[in-house]
Formats: structure tokens, C-alpha cells, sequence
């Protein structure tokens, strides 16, 4: 795995800020891979990774993993979609 956040440059640079890295981090996701729901999918980072898709959760477990990585604290929040009656 910290071969990996080497090769794609998803490490936080000397002198970069956190939410400067965050959104950085987001984008290079985003590019890399694909939203893919799969109620039988495997959600670590480490398959997200593999597969290279992943729903929300995996997808959200994934930036959560390379945010800490790098020493920006974070964590996931699970919950439901609100809608409005």
C-alpha cells in the first residue's frame, strides 16, 4: 500500500496543507477509479484499490485511509440519504 500512494503521488507534500492535499487526493481518485455498487463487494481500501472501483463506502474508506497516511486526521461517517417529504 505505501508503494502504491508513492506511484499515483497521493502523498501529502512538503509544506502543503490539509485541505490543500484533501481536495488534491479527492481529484486523484476521482480519476482513478470507477463508482461501482456491488452489495457483495469488498470495501477495504486494499480491494478498492485492487479492483479499482468501489461504491460509496469503499470509496469514502479509501480517502480516508490516504488522508491518514499522510497525517491528516479523518475518518468516515456512515449513515442514510435524507430526503425531504
Amino acid at each position: 500500500r505505501q508503494v502504491w500512494l508513492d506511484e499515483t503521488g497521493l502523498r501529502r507534500k512538503p509544506k502543503e496543507g490539509e485541505s490543500e492535499f484533501a481536495r488534491r487526493a479527492f481529484v486523484g481518485l476521482c480519476d482513478r477509479f470507477t463508482y461501482e455498487f456491488d452489495p457483495k463487494a469488498r470495501r477495504s481500501a486494499s480491494a478498492v484499490c485492487r479492483e479499482r472501483k468501489g461504491d460509496c463506502g469503499g470509496m469514502s474508506i479509501l480517502f480516508t485511509a490516504v488522508l491518514r497516511a499522510s497525517g491528516v486526521p479523518a475518518r468516515i461517517r456512515v449513515g442514510r440519504w435524507a430526503l425531504s417529504a
